[in-house]
């Protein structure tokens, strides 16, 4: 009896090519984050959660993340700013903004993040954005 070797699964659109990734989740809706933070963790992943544009910088300067994810109506900074500045400091760090239309005052300008997922959107068209952005080929 001949054994090939075996191959390994051809990957589905979507699905991670790696095990784990870090995400930082930006939003003051405790409801929605724990919501976010929940799916991430099913999915696989690590999820770091908090609740201003202040409180991610923090973070963005004491740990690597794959993805950064903020919605755009935040207290103080909201999530343009926050991908202003995180761009800044990272430019390659691979932001999404979450909005819905008439949250941006301007949404013919362009903005500093990757991706702007506007709502309503599916966890999968969610992941499917995600996942694209944290597998491209520019390293953050």
């Amino acid at each position: 009896m001949t054994m090939e070797p075996s191959q390994p699964a051809a990957r589905k659109p979507g699905q991670p090519s790696r095990s784990s990734y870090q995400i930082l989740l930006v939003s003051d809706d405790a409801i929605v984050i724990e919501a976010m933070a929940v799916a991430v963790r099913v999915e696989g992943h690590v999820p770091t959660v908090v609740s201003s544009g202040e409180e991610a910088l923090q973070c963005i300067h004491s740990q690597h993340y794959d993805l950064v994810a903020a919605k755009f109506d935040l207290p103080r900074m909201n999530g343009e700013e926050l991908a202003c500045w995180v761009k800044a400091l990272l430019p390659k760090q691979p932001f999404v903004l979450v909005t819905n239309e008439r949250d941006r005052p301007n949404p013919q300008q362009p903005s500093a993040a990757d991706l702007i997922l506007r709502k309503p959107f599916t966890l999968q068209e969610a992941w499917e954005a995600f996942y694209k952005l944290m597998e491209s080929e520019t390293p953050s």
